[in-house]
């Protein structure tokens, strides 16, 4: 195990990087992304996904709502970590280019909520 923003590779070690929703929960995002950029190798790649807002996304927000009902649930740092931190267009964009990537590209992938009831 390793942290994301001190990654223990050589520079220029791997072919692409891939992040599936665990980005929104670096402590740094900008070094962790740094340390990715510096892992990959020329014309590398670095993939990842995120959590678009809450009012978008009834995967969390379901969940988040049952466990309300239970539990305090404080707000989010805004700026820390938390599910929809780097929900934002171009947030992630401009965390790919500020640590040096080019031909970077962002899109939103639609998904569909699908259940027996609303129950």
């Amino acid at each position: 195990m390793c942290s994301a923003d001190d990654l223990p590779f050589n520079d220029a070690t791997f072919d692409s990087v891939s992040v599936r929703f665990g980005y929104m929960f670096f402590p740094d995002v900008a070094t962790a992304t740094a340390e990715f950029a510096r892992v990959l190798k020329p014309g590398g790649r670095l993939c990842s996904s995120v959590w678009v807002k809450p009012e978008e996304n009834p995967w969390t927000t379901i969940a988040m709502q049952a466990i309300a009902t239970e539990a305090v649930v404080a707000p989010p740092d805004r700026d820390g970590p938390n599910m929809f931190r780097c929900a934002a267009p171009a947030y992630v964009s401009t965390l790919y280019k500020g640590a040096g990537l080019r031909d970077v590209v962002e899109w939103d992938v639609d998904v569909e909520l699908v259940t027996r009831s609303p129950e």
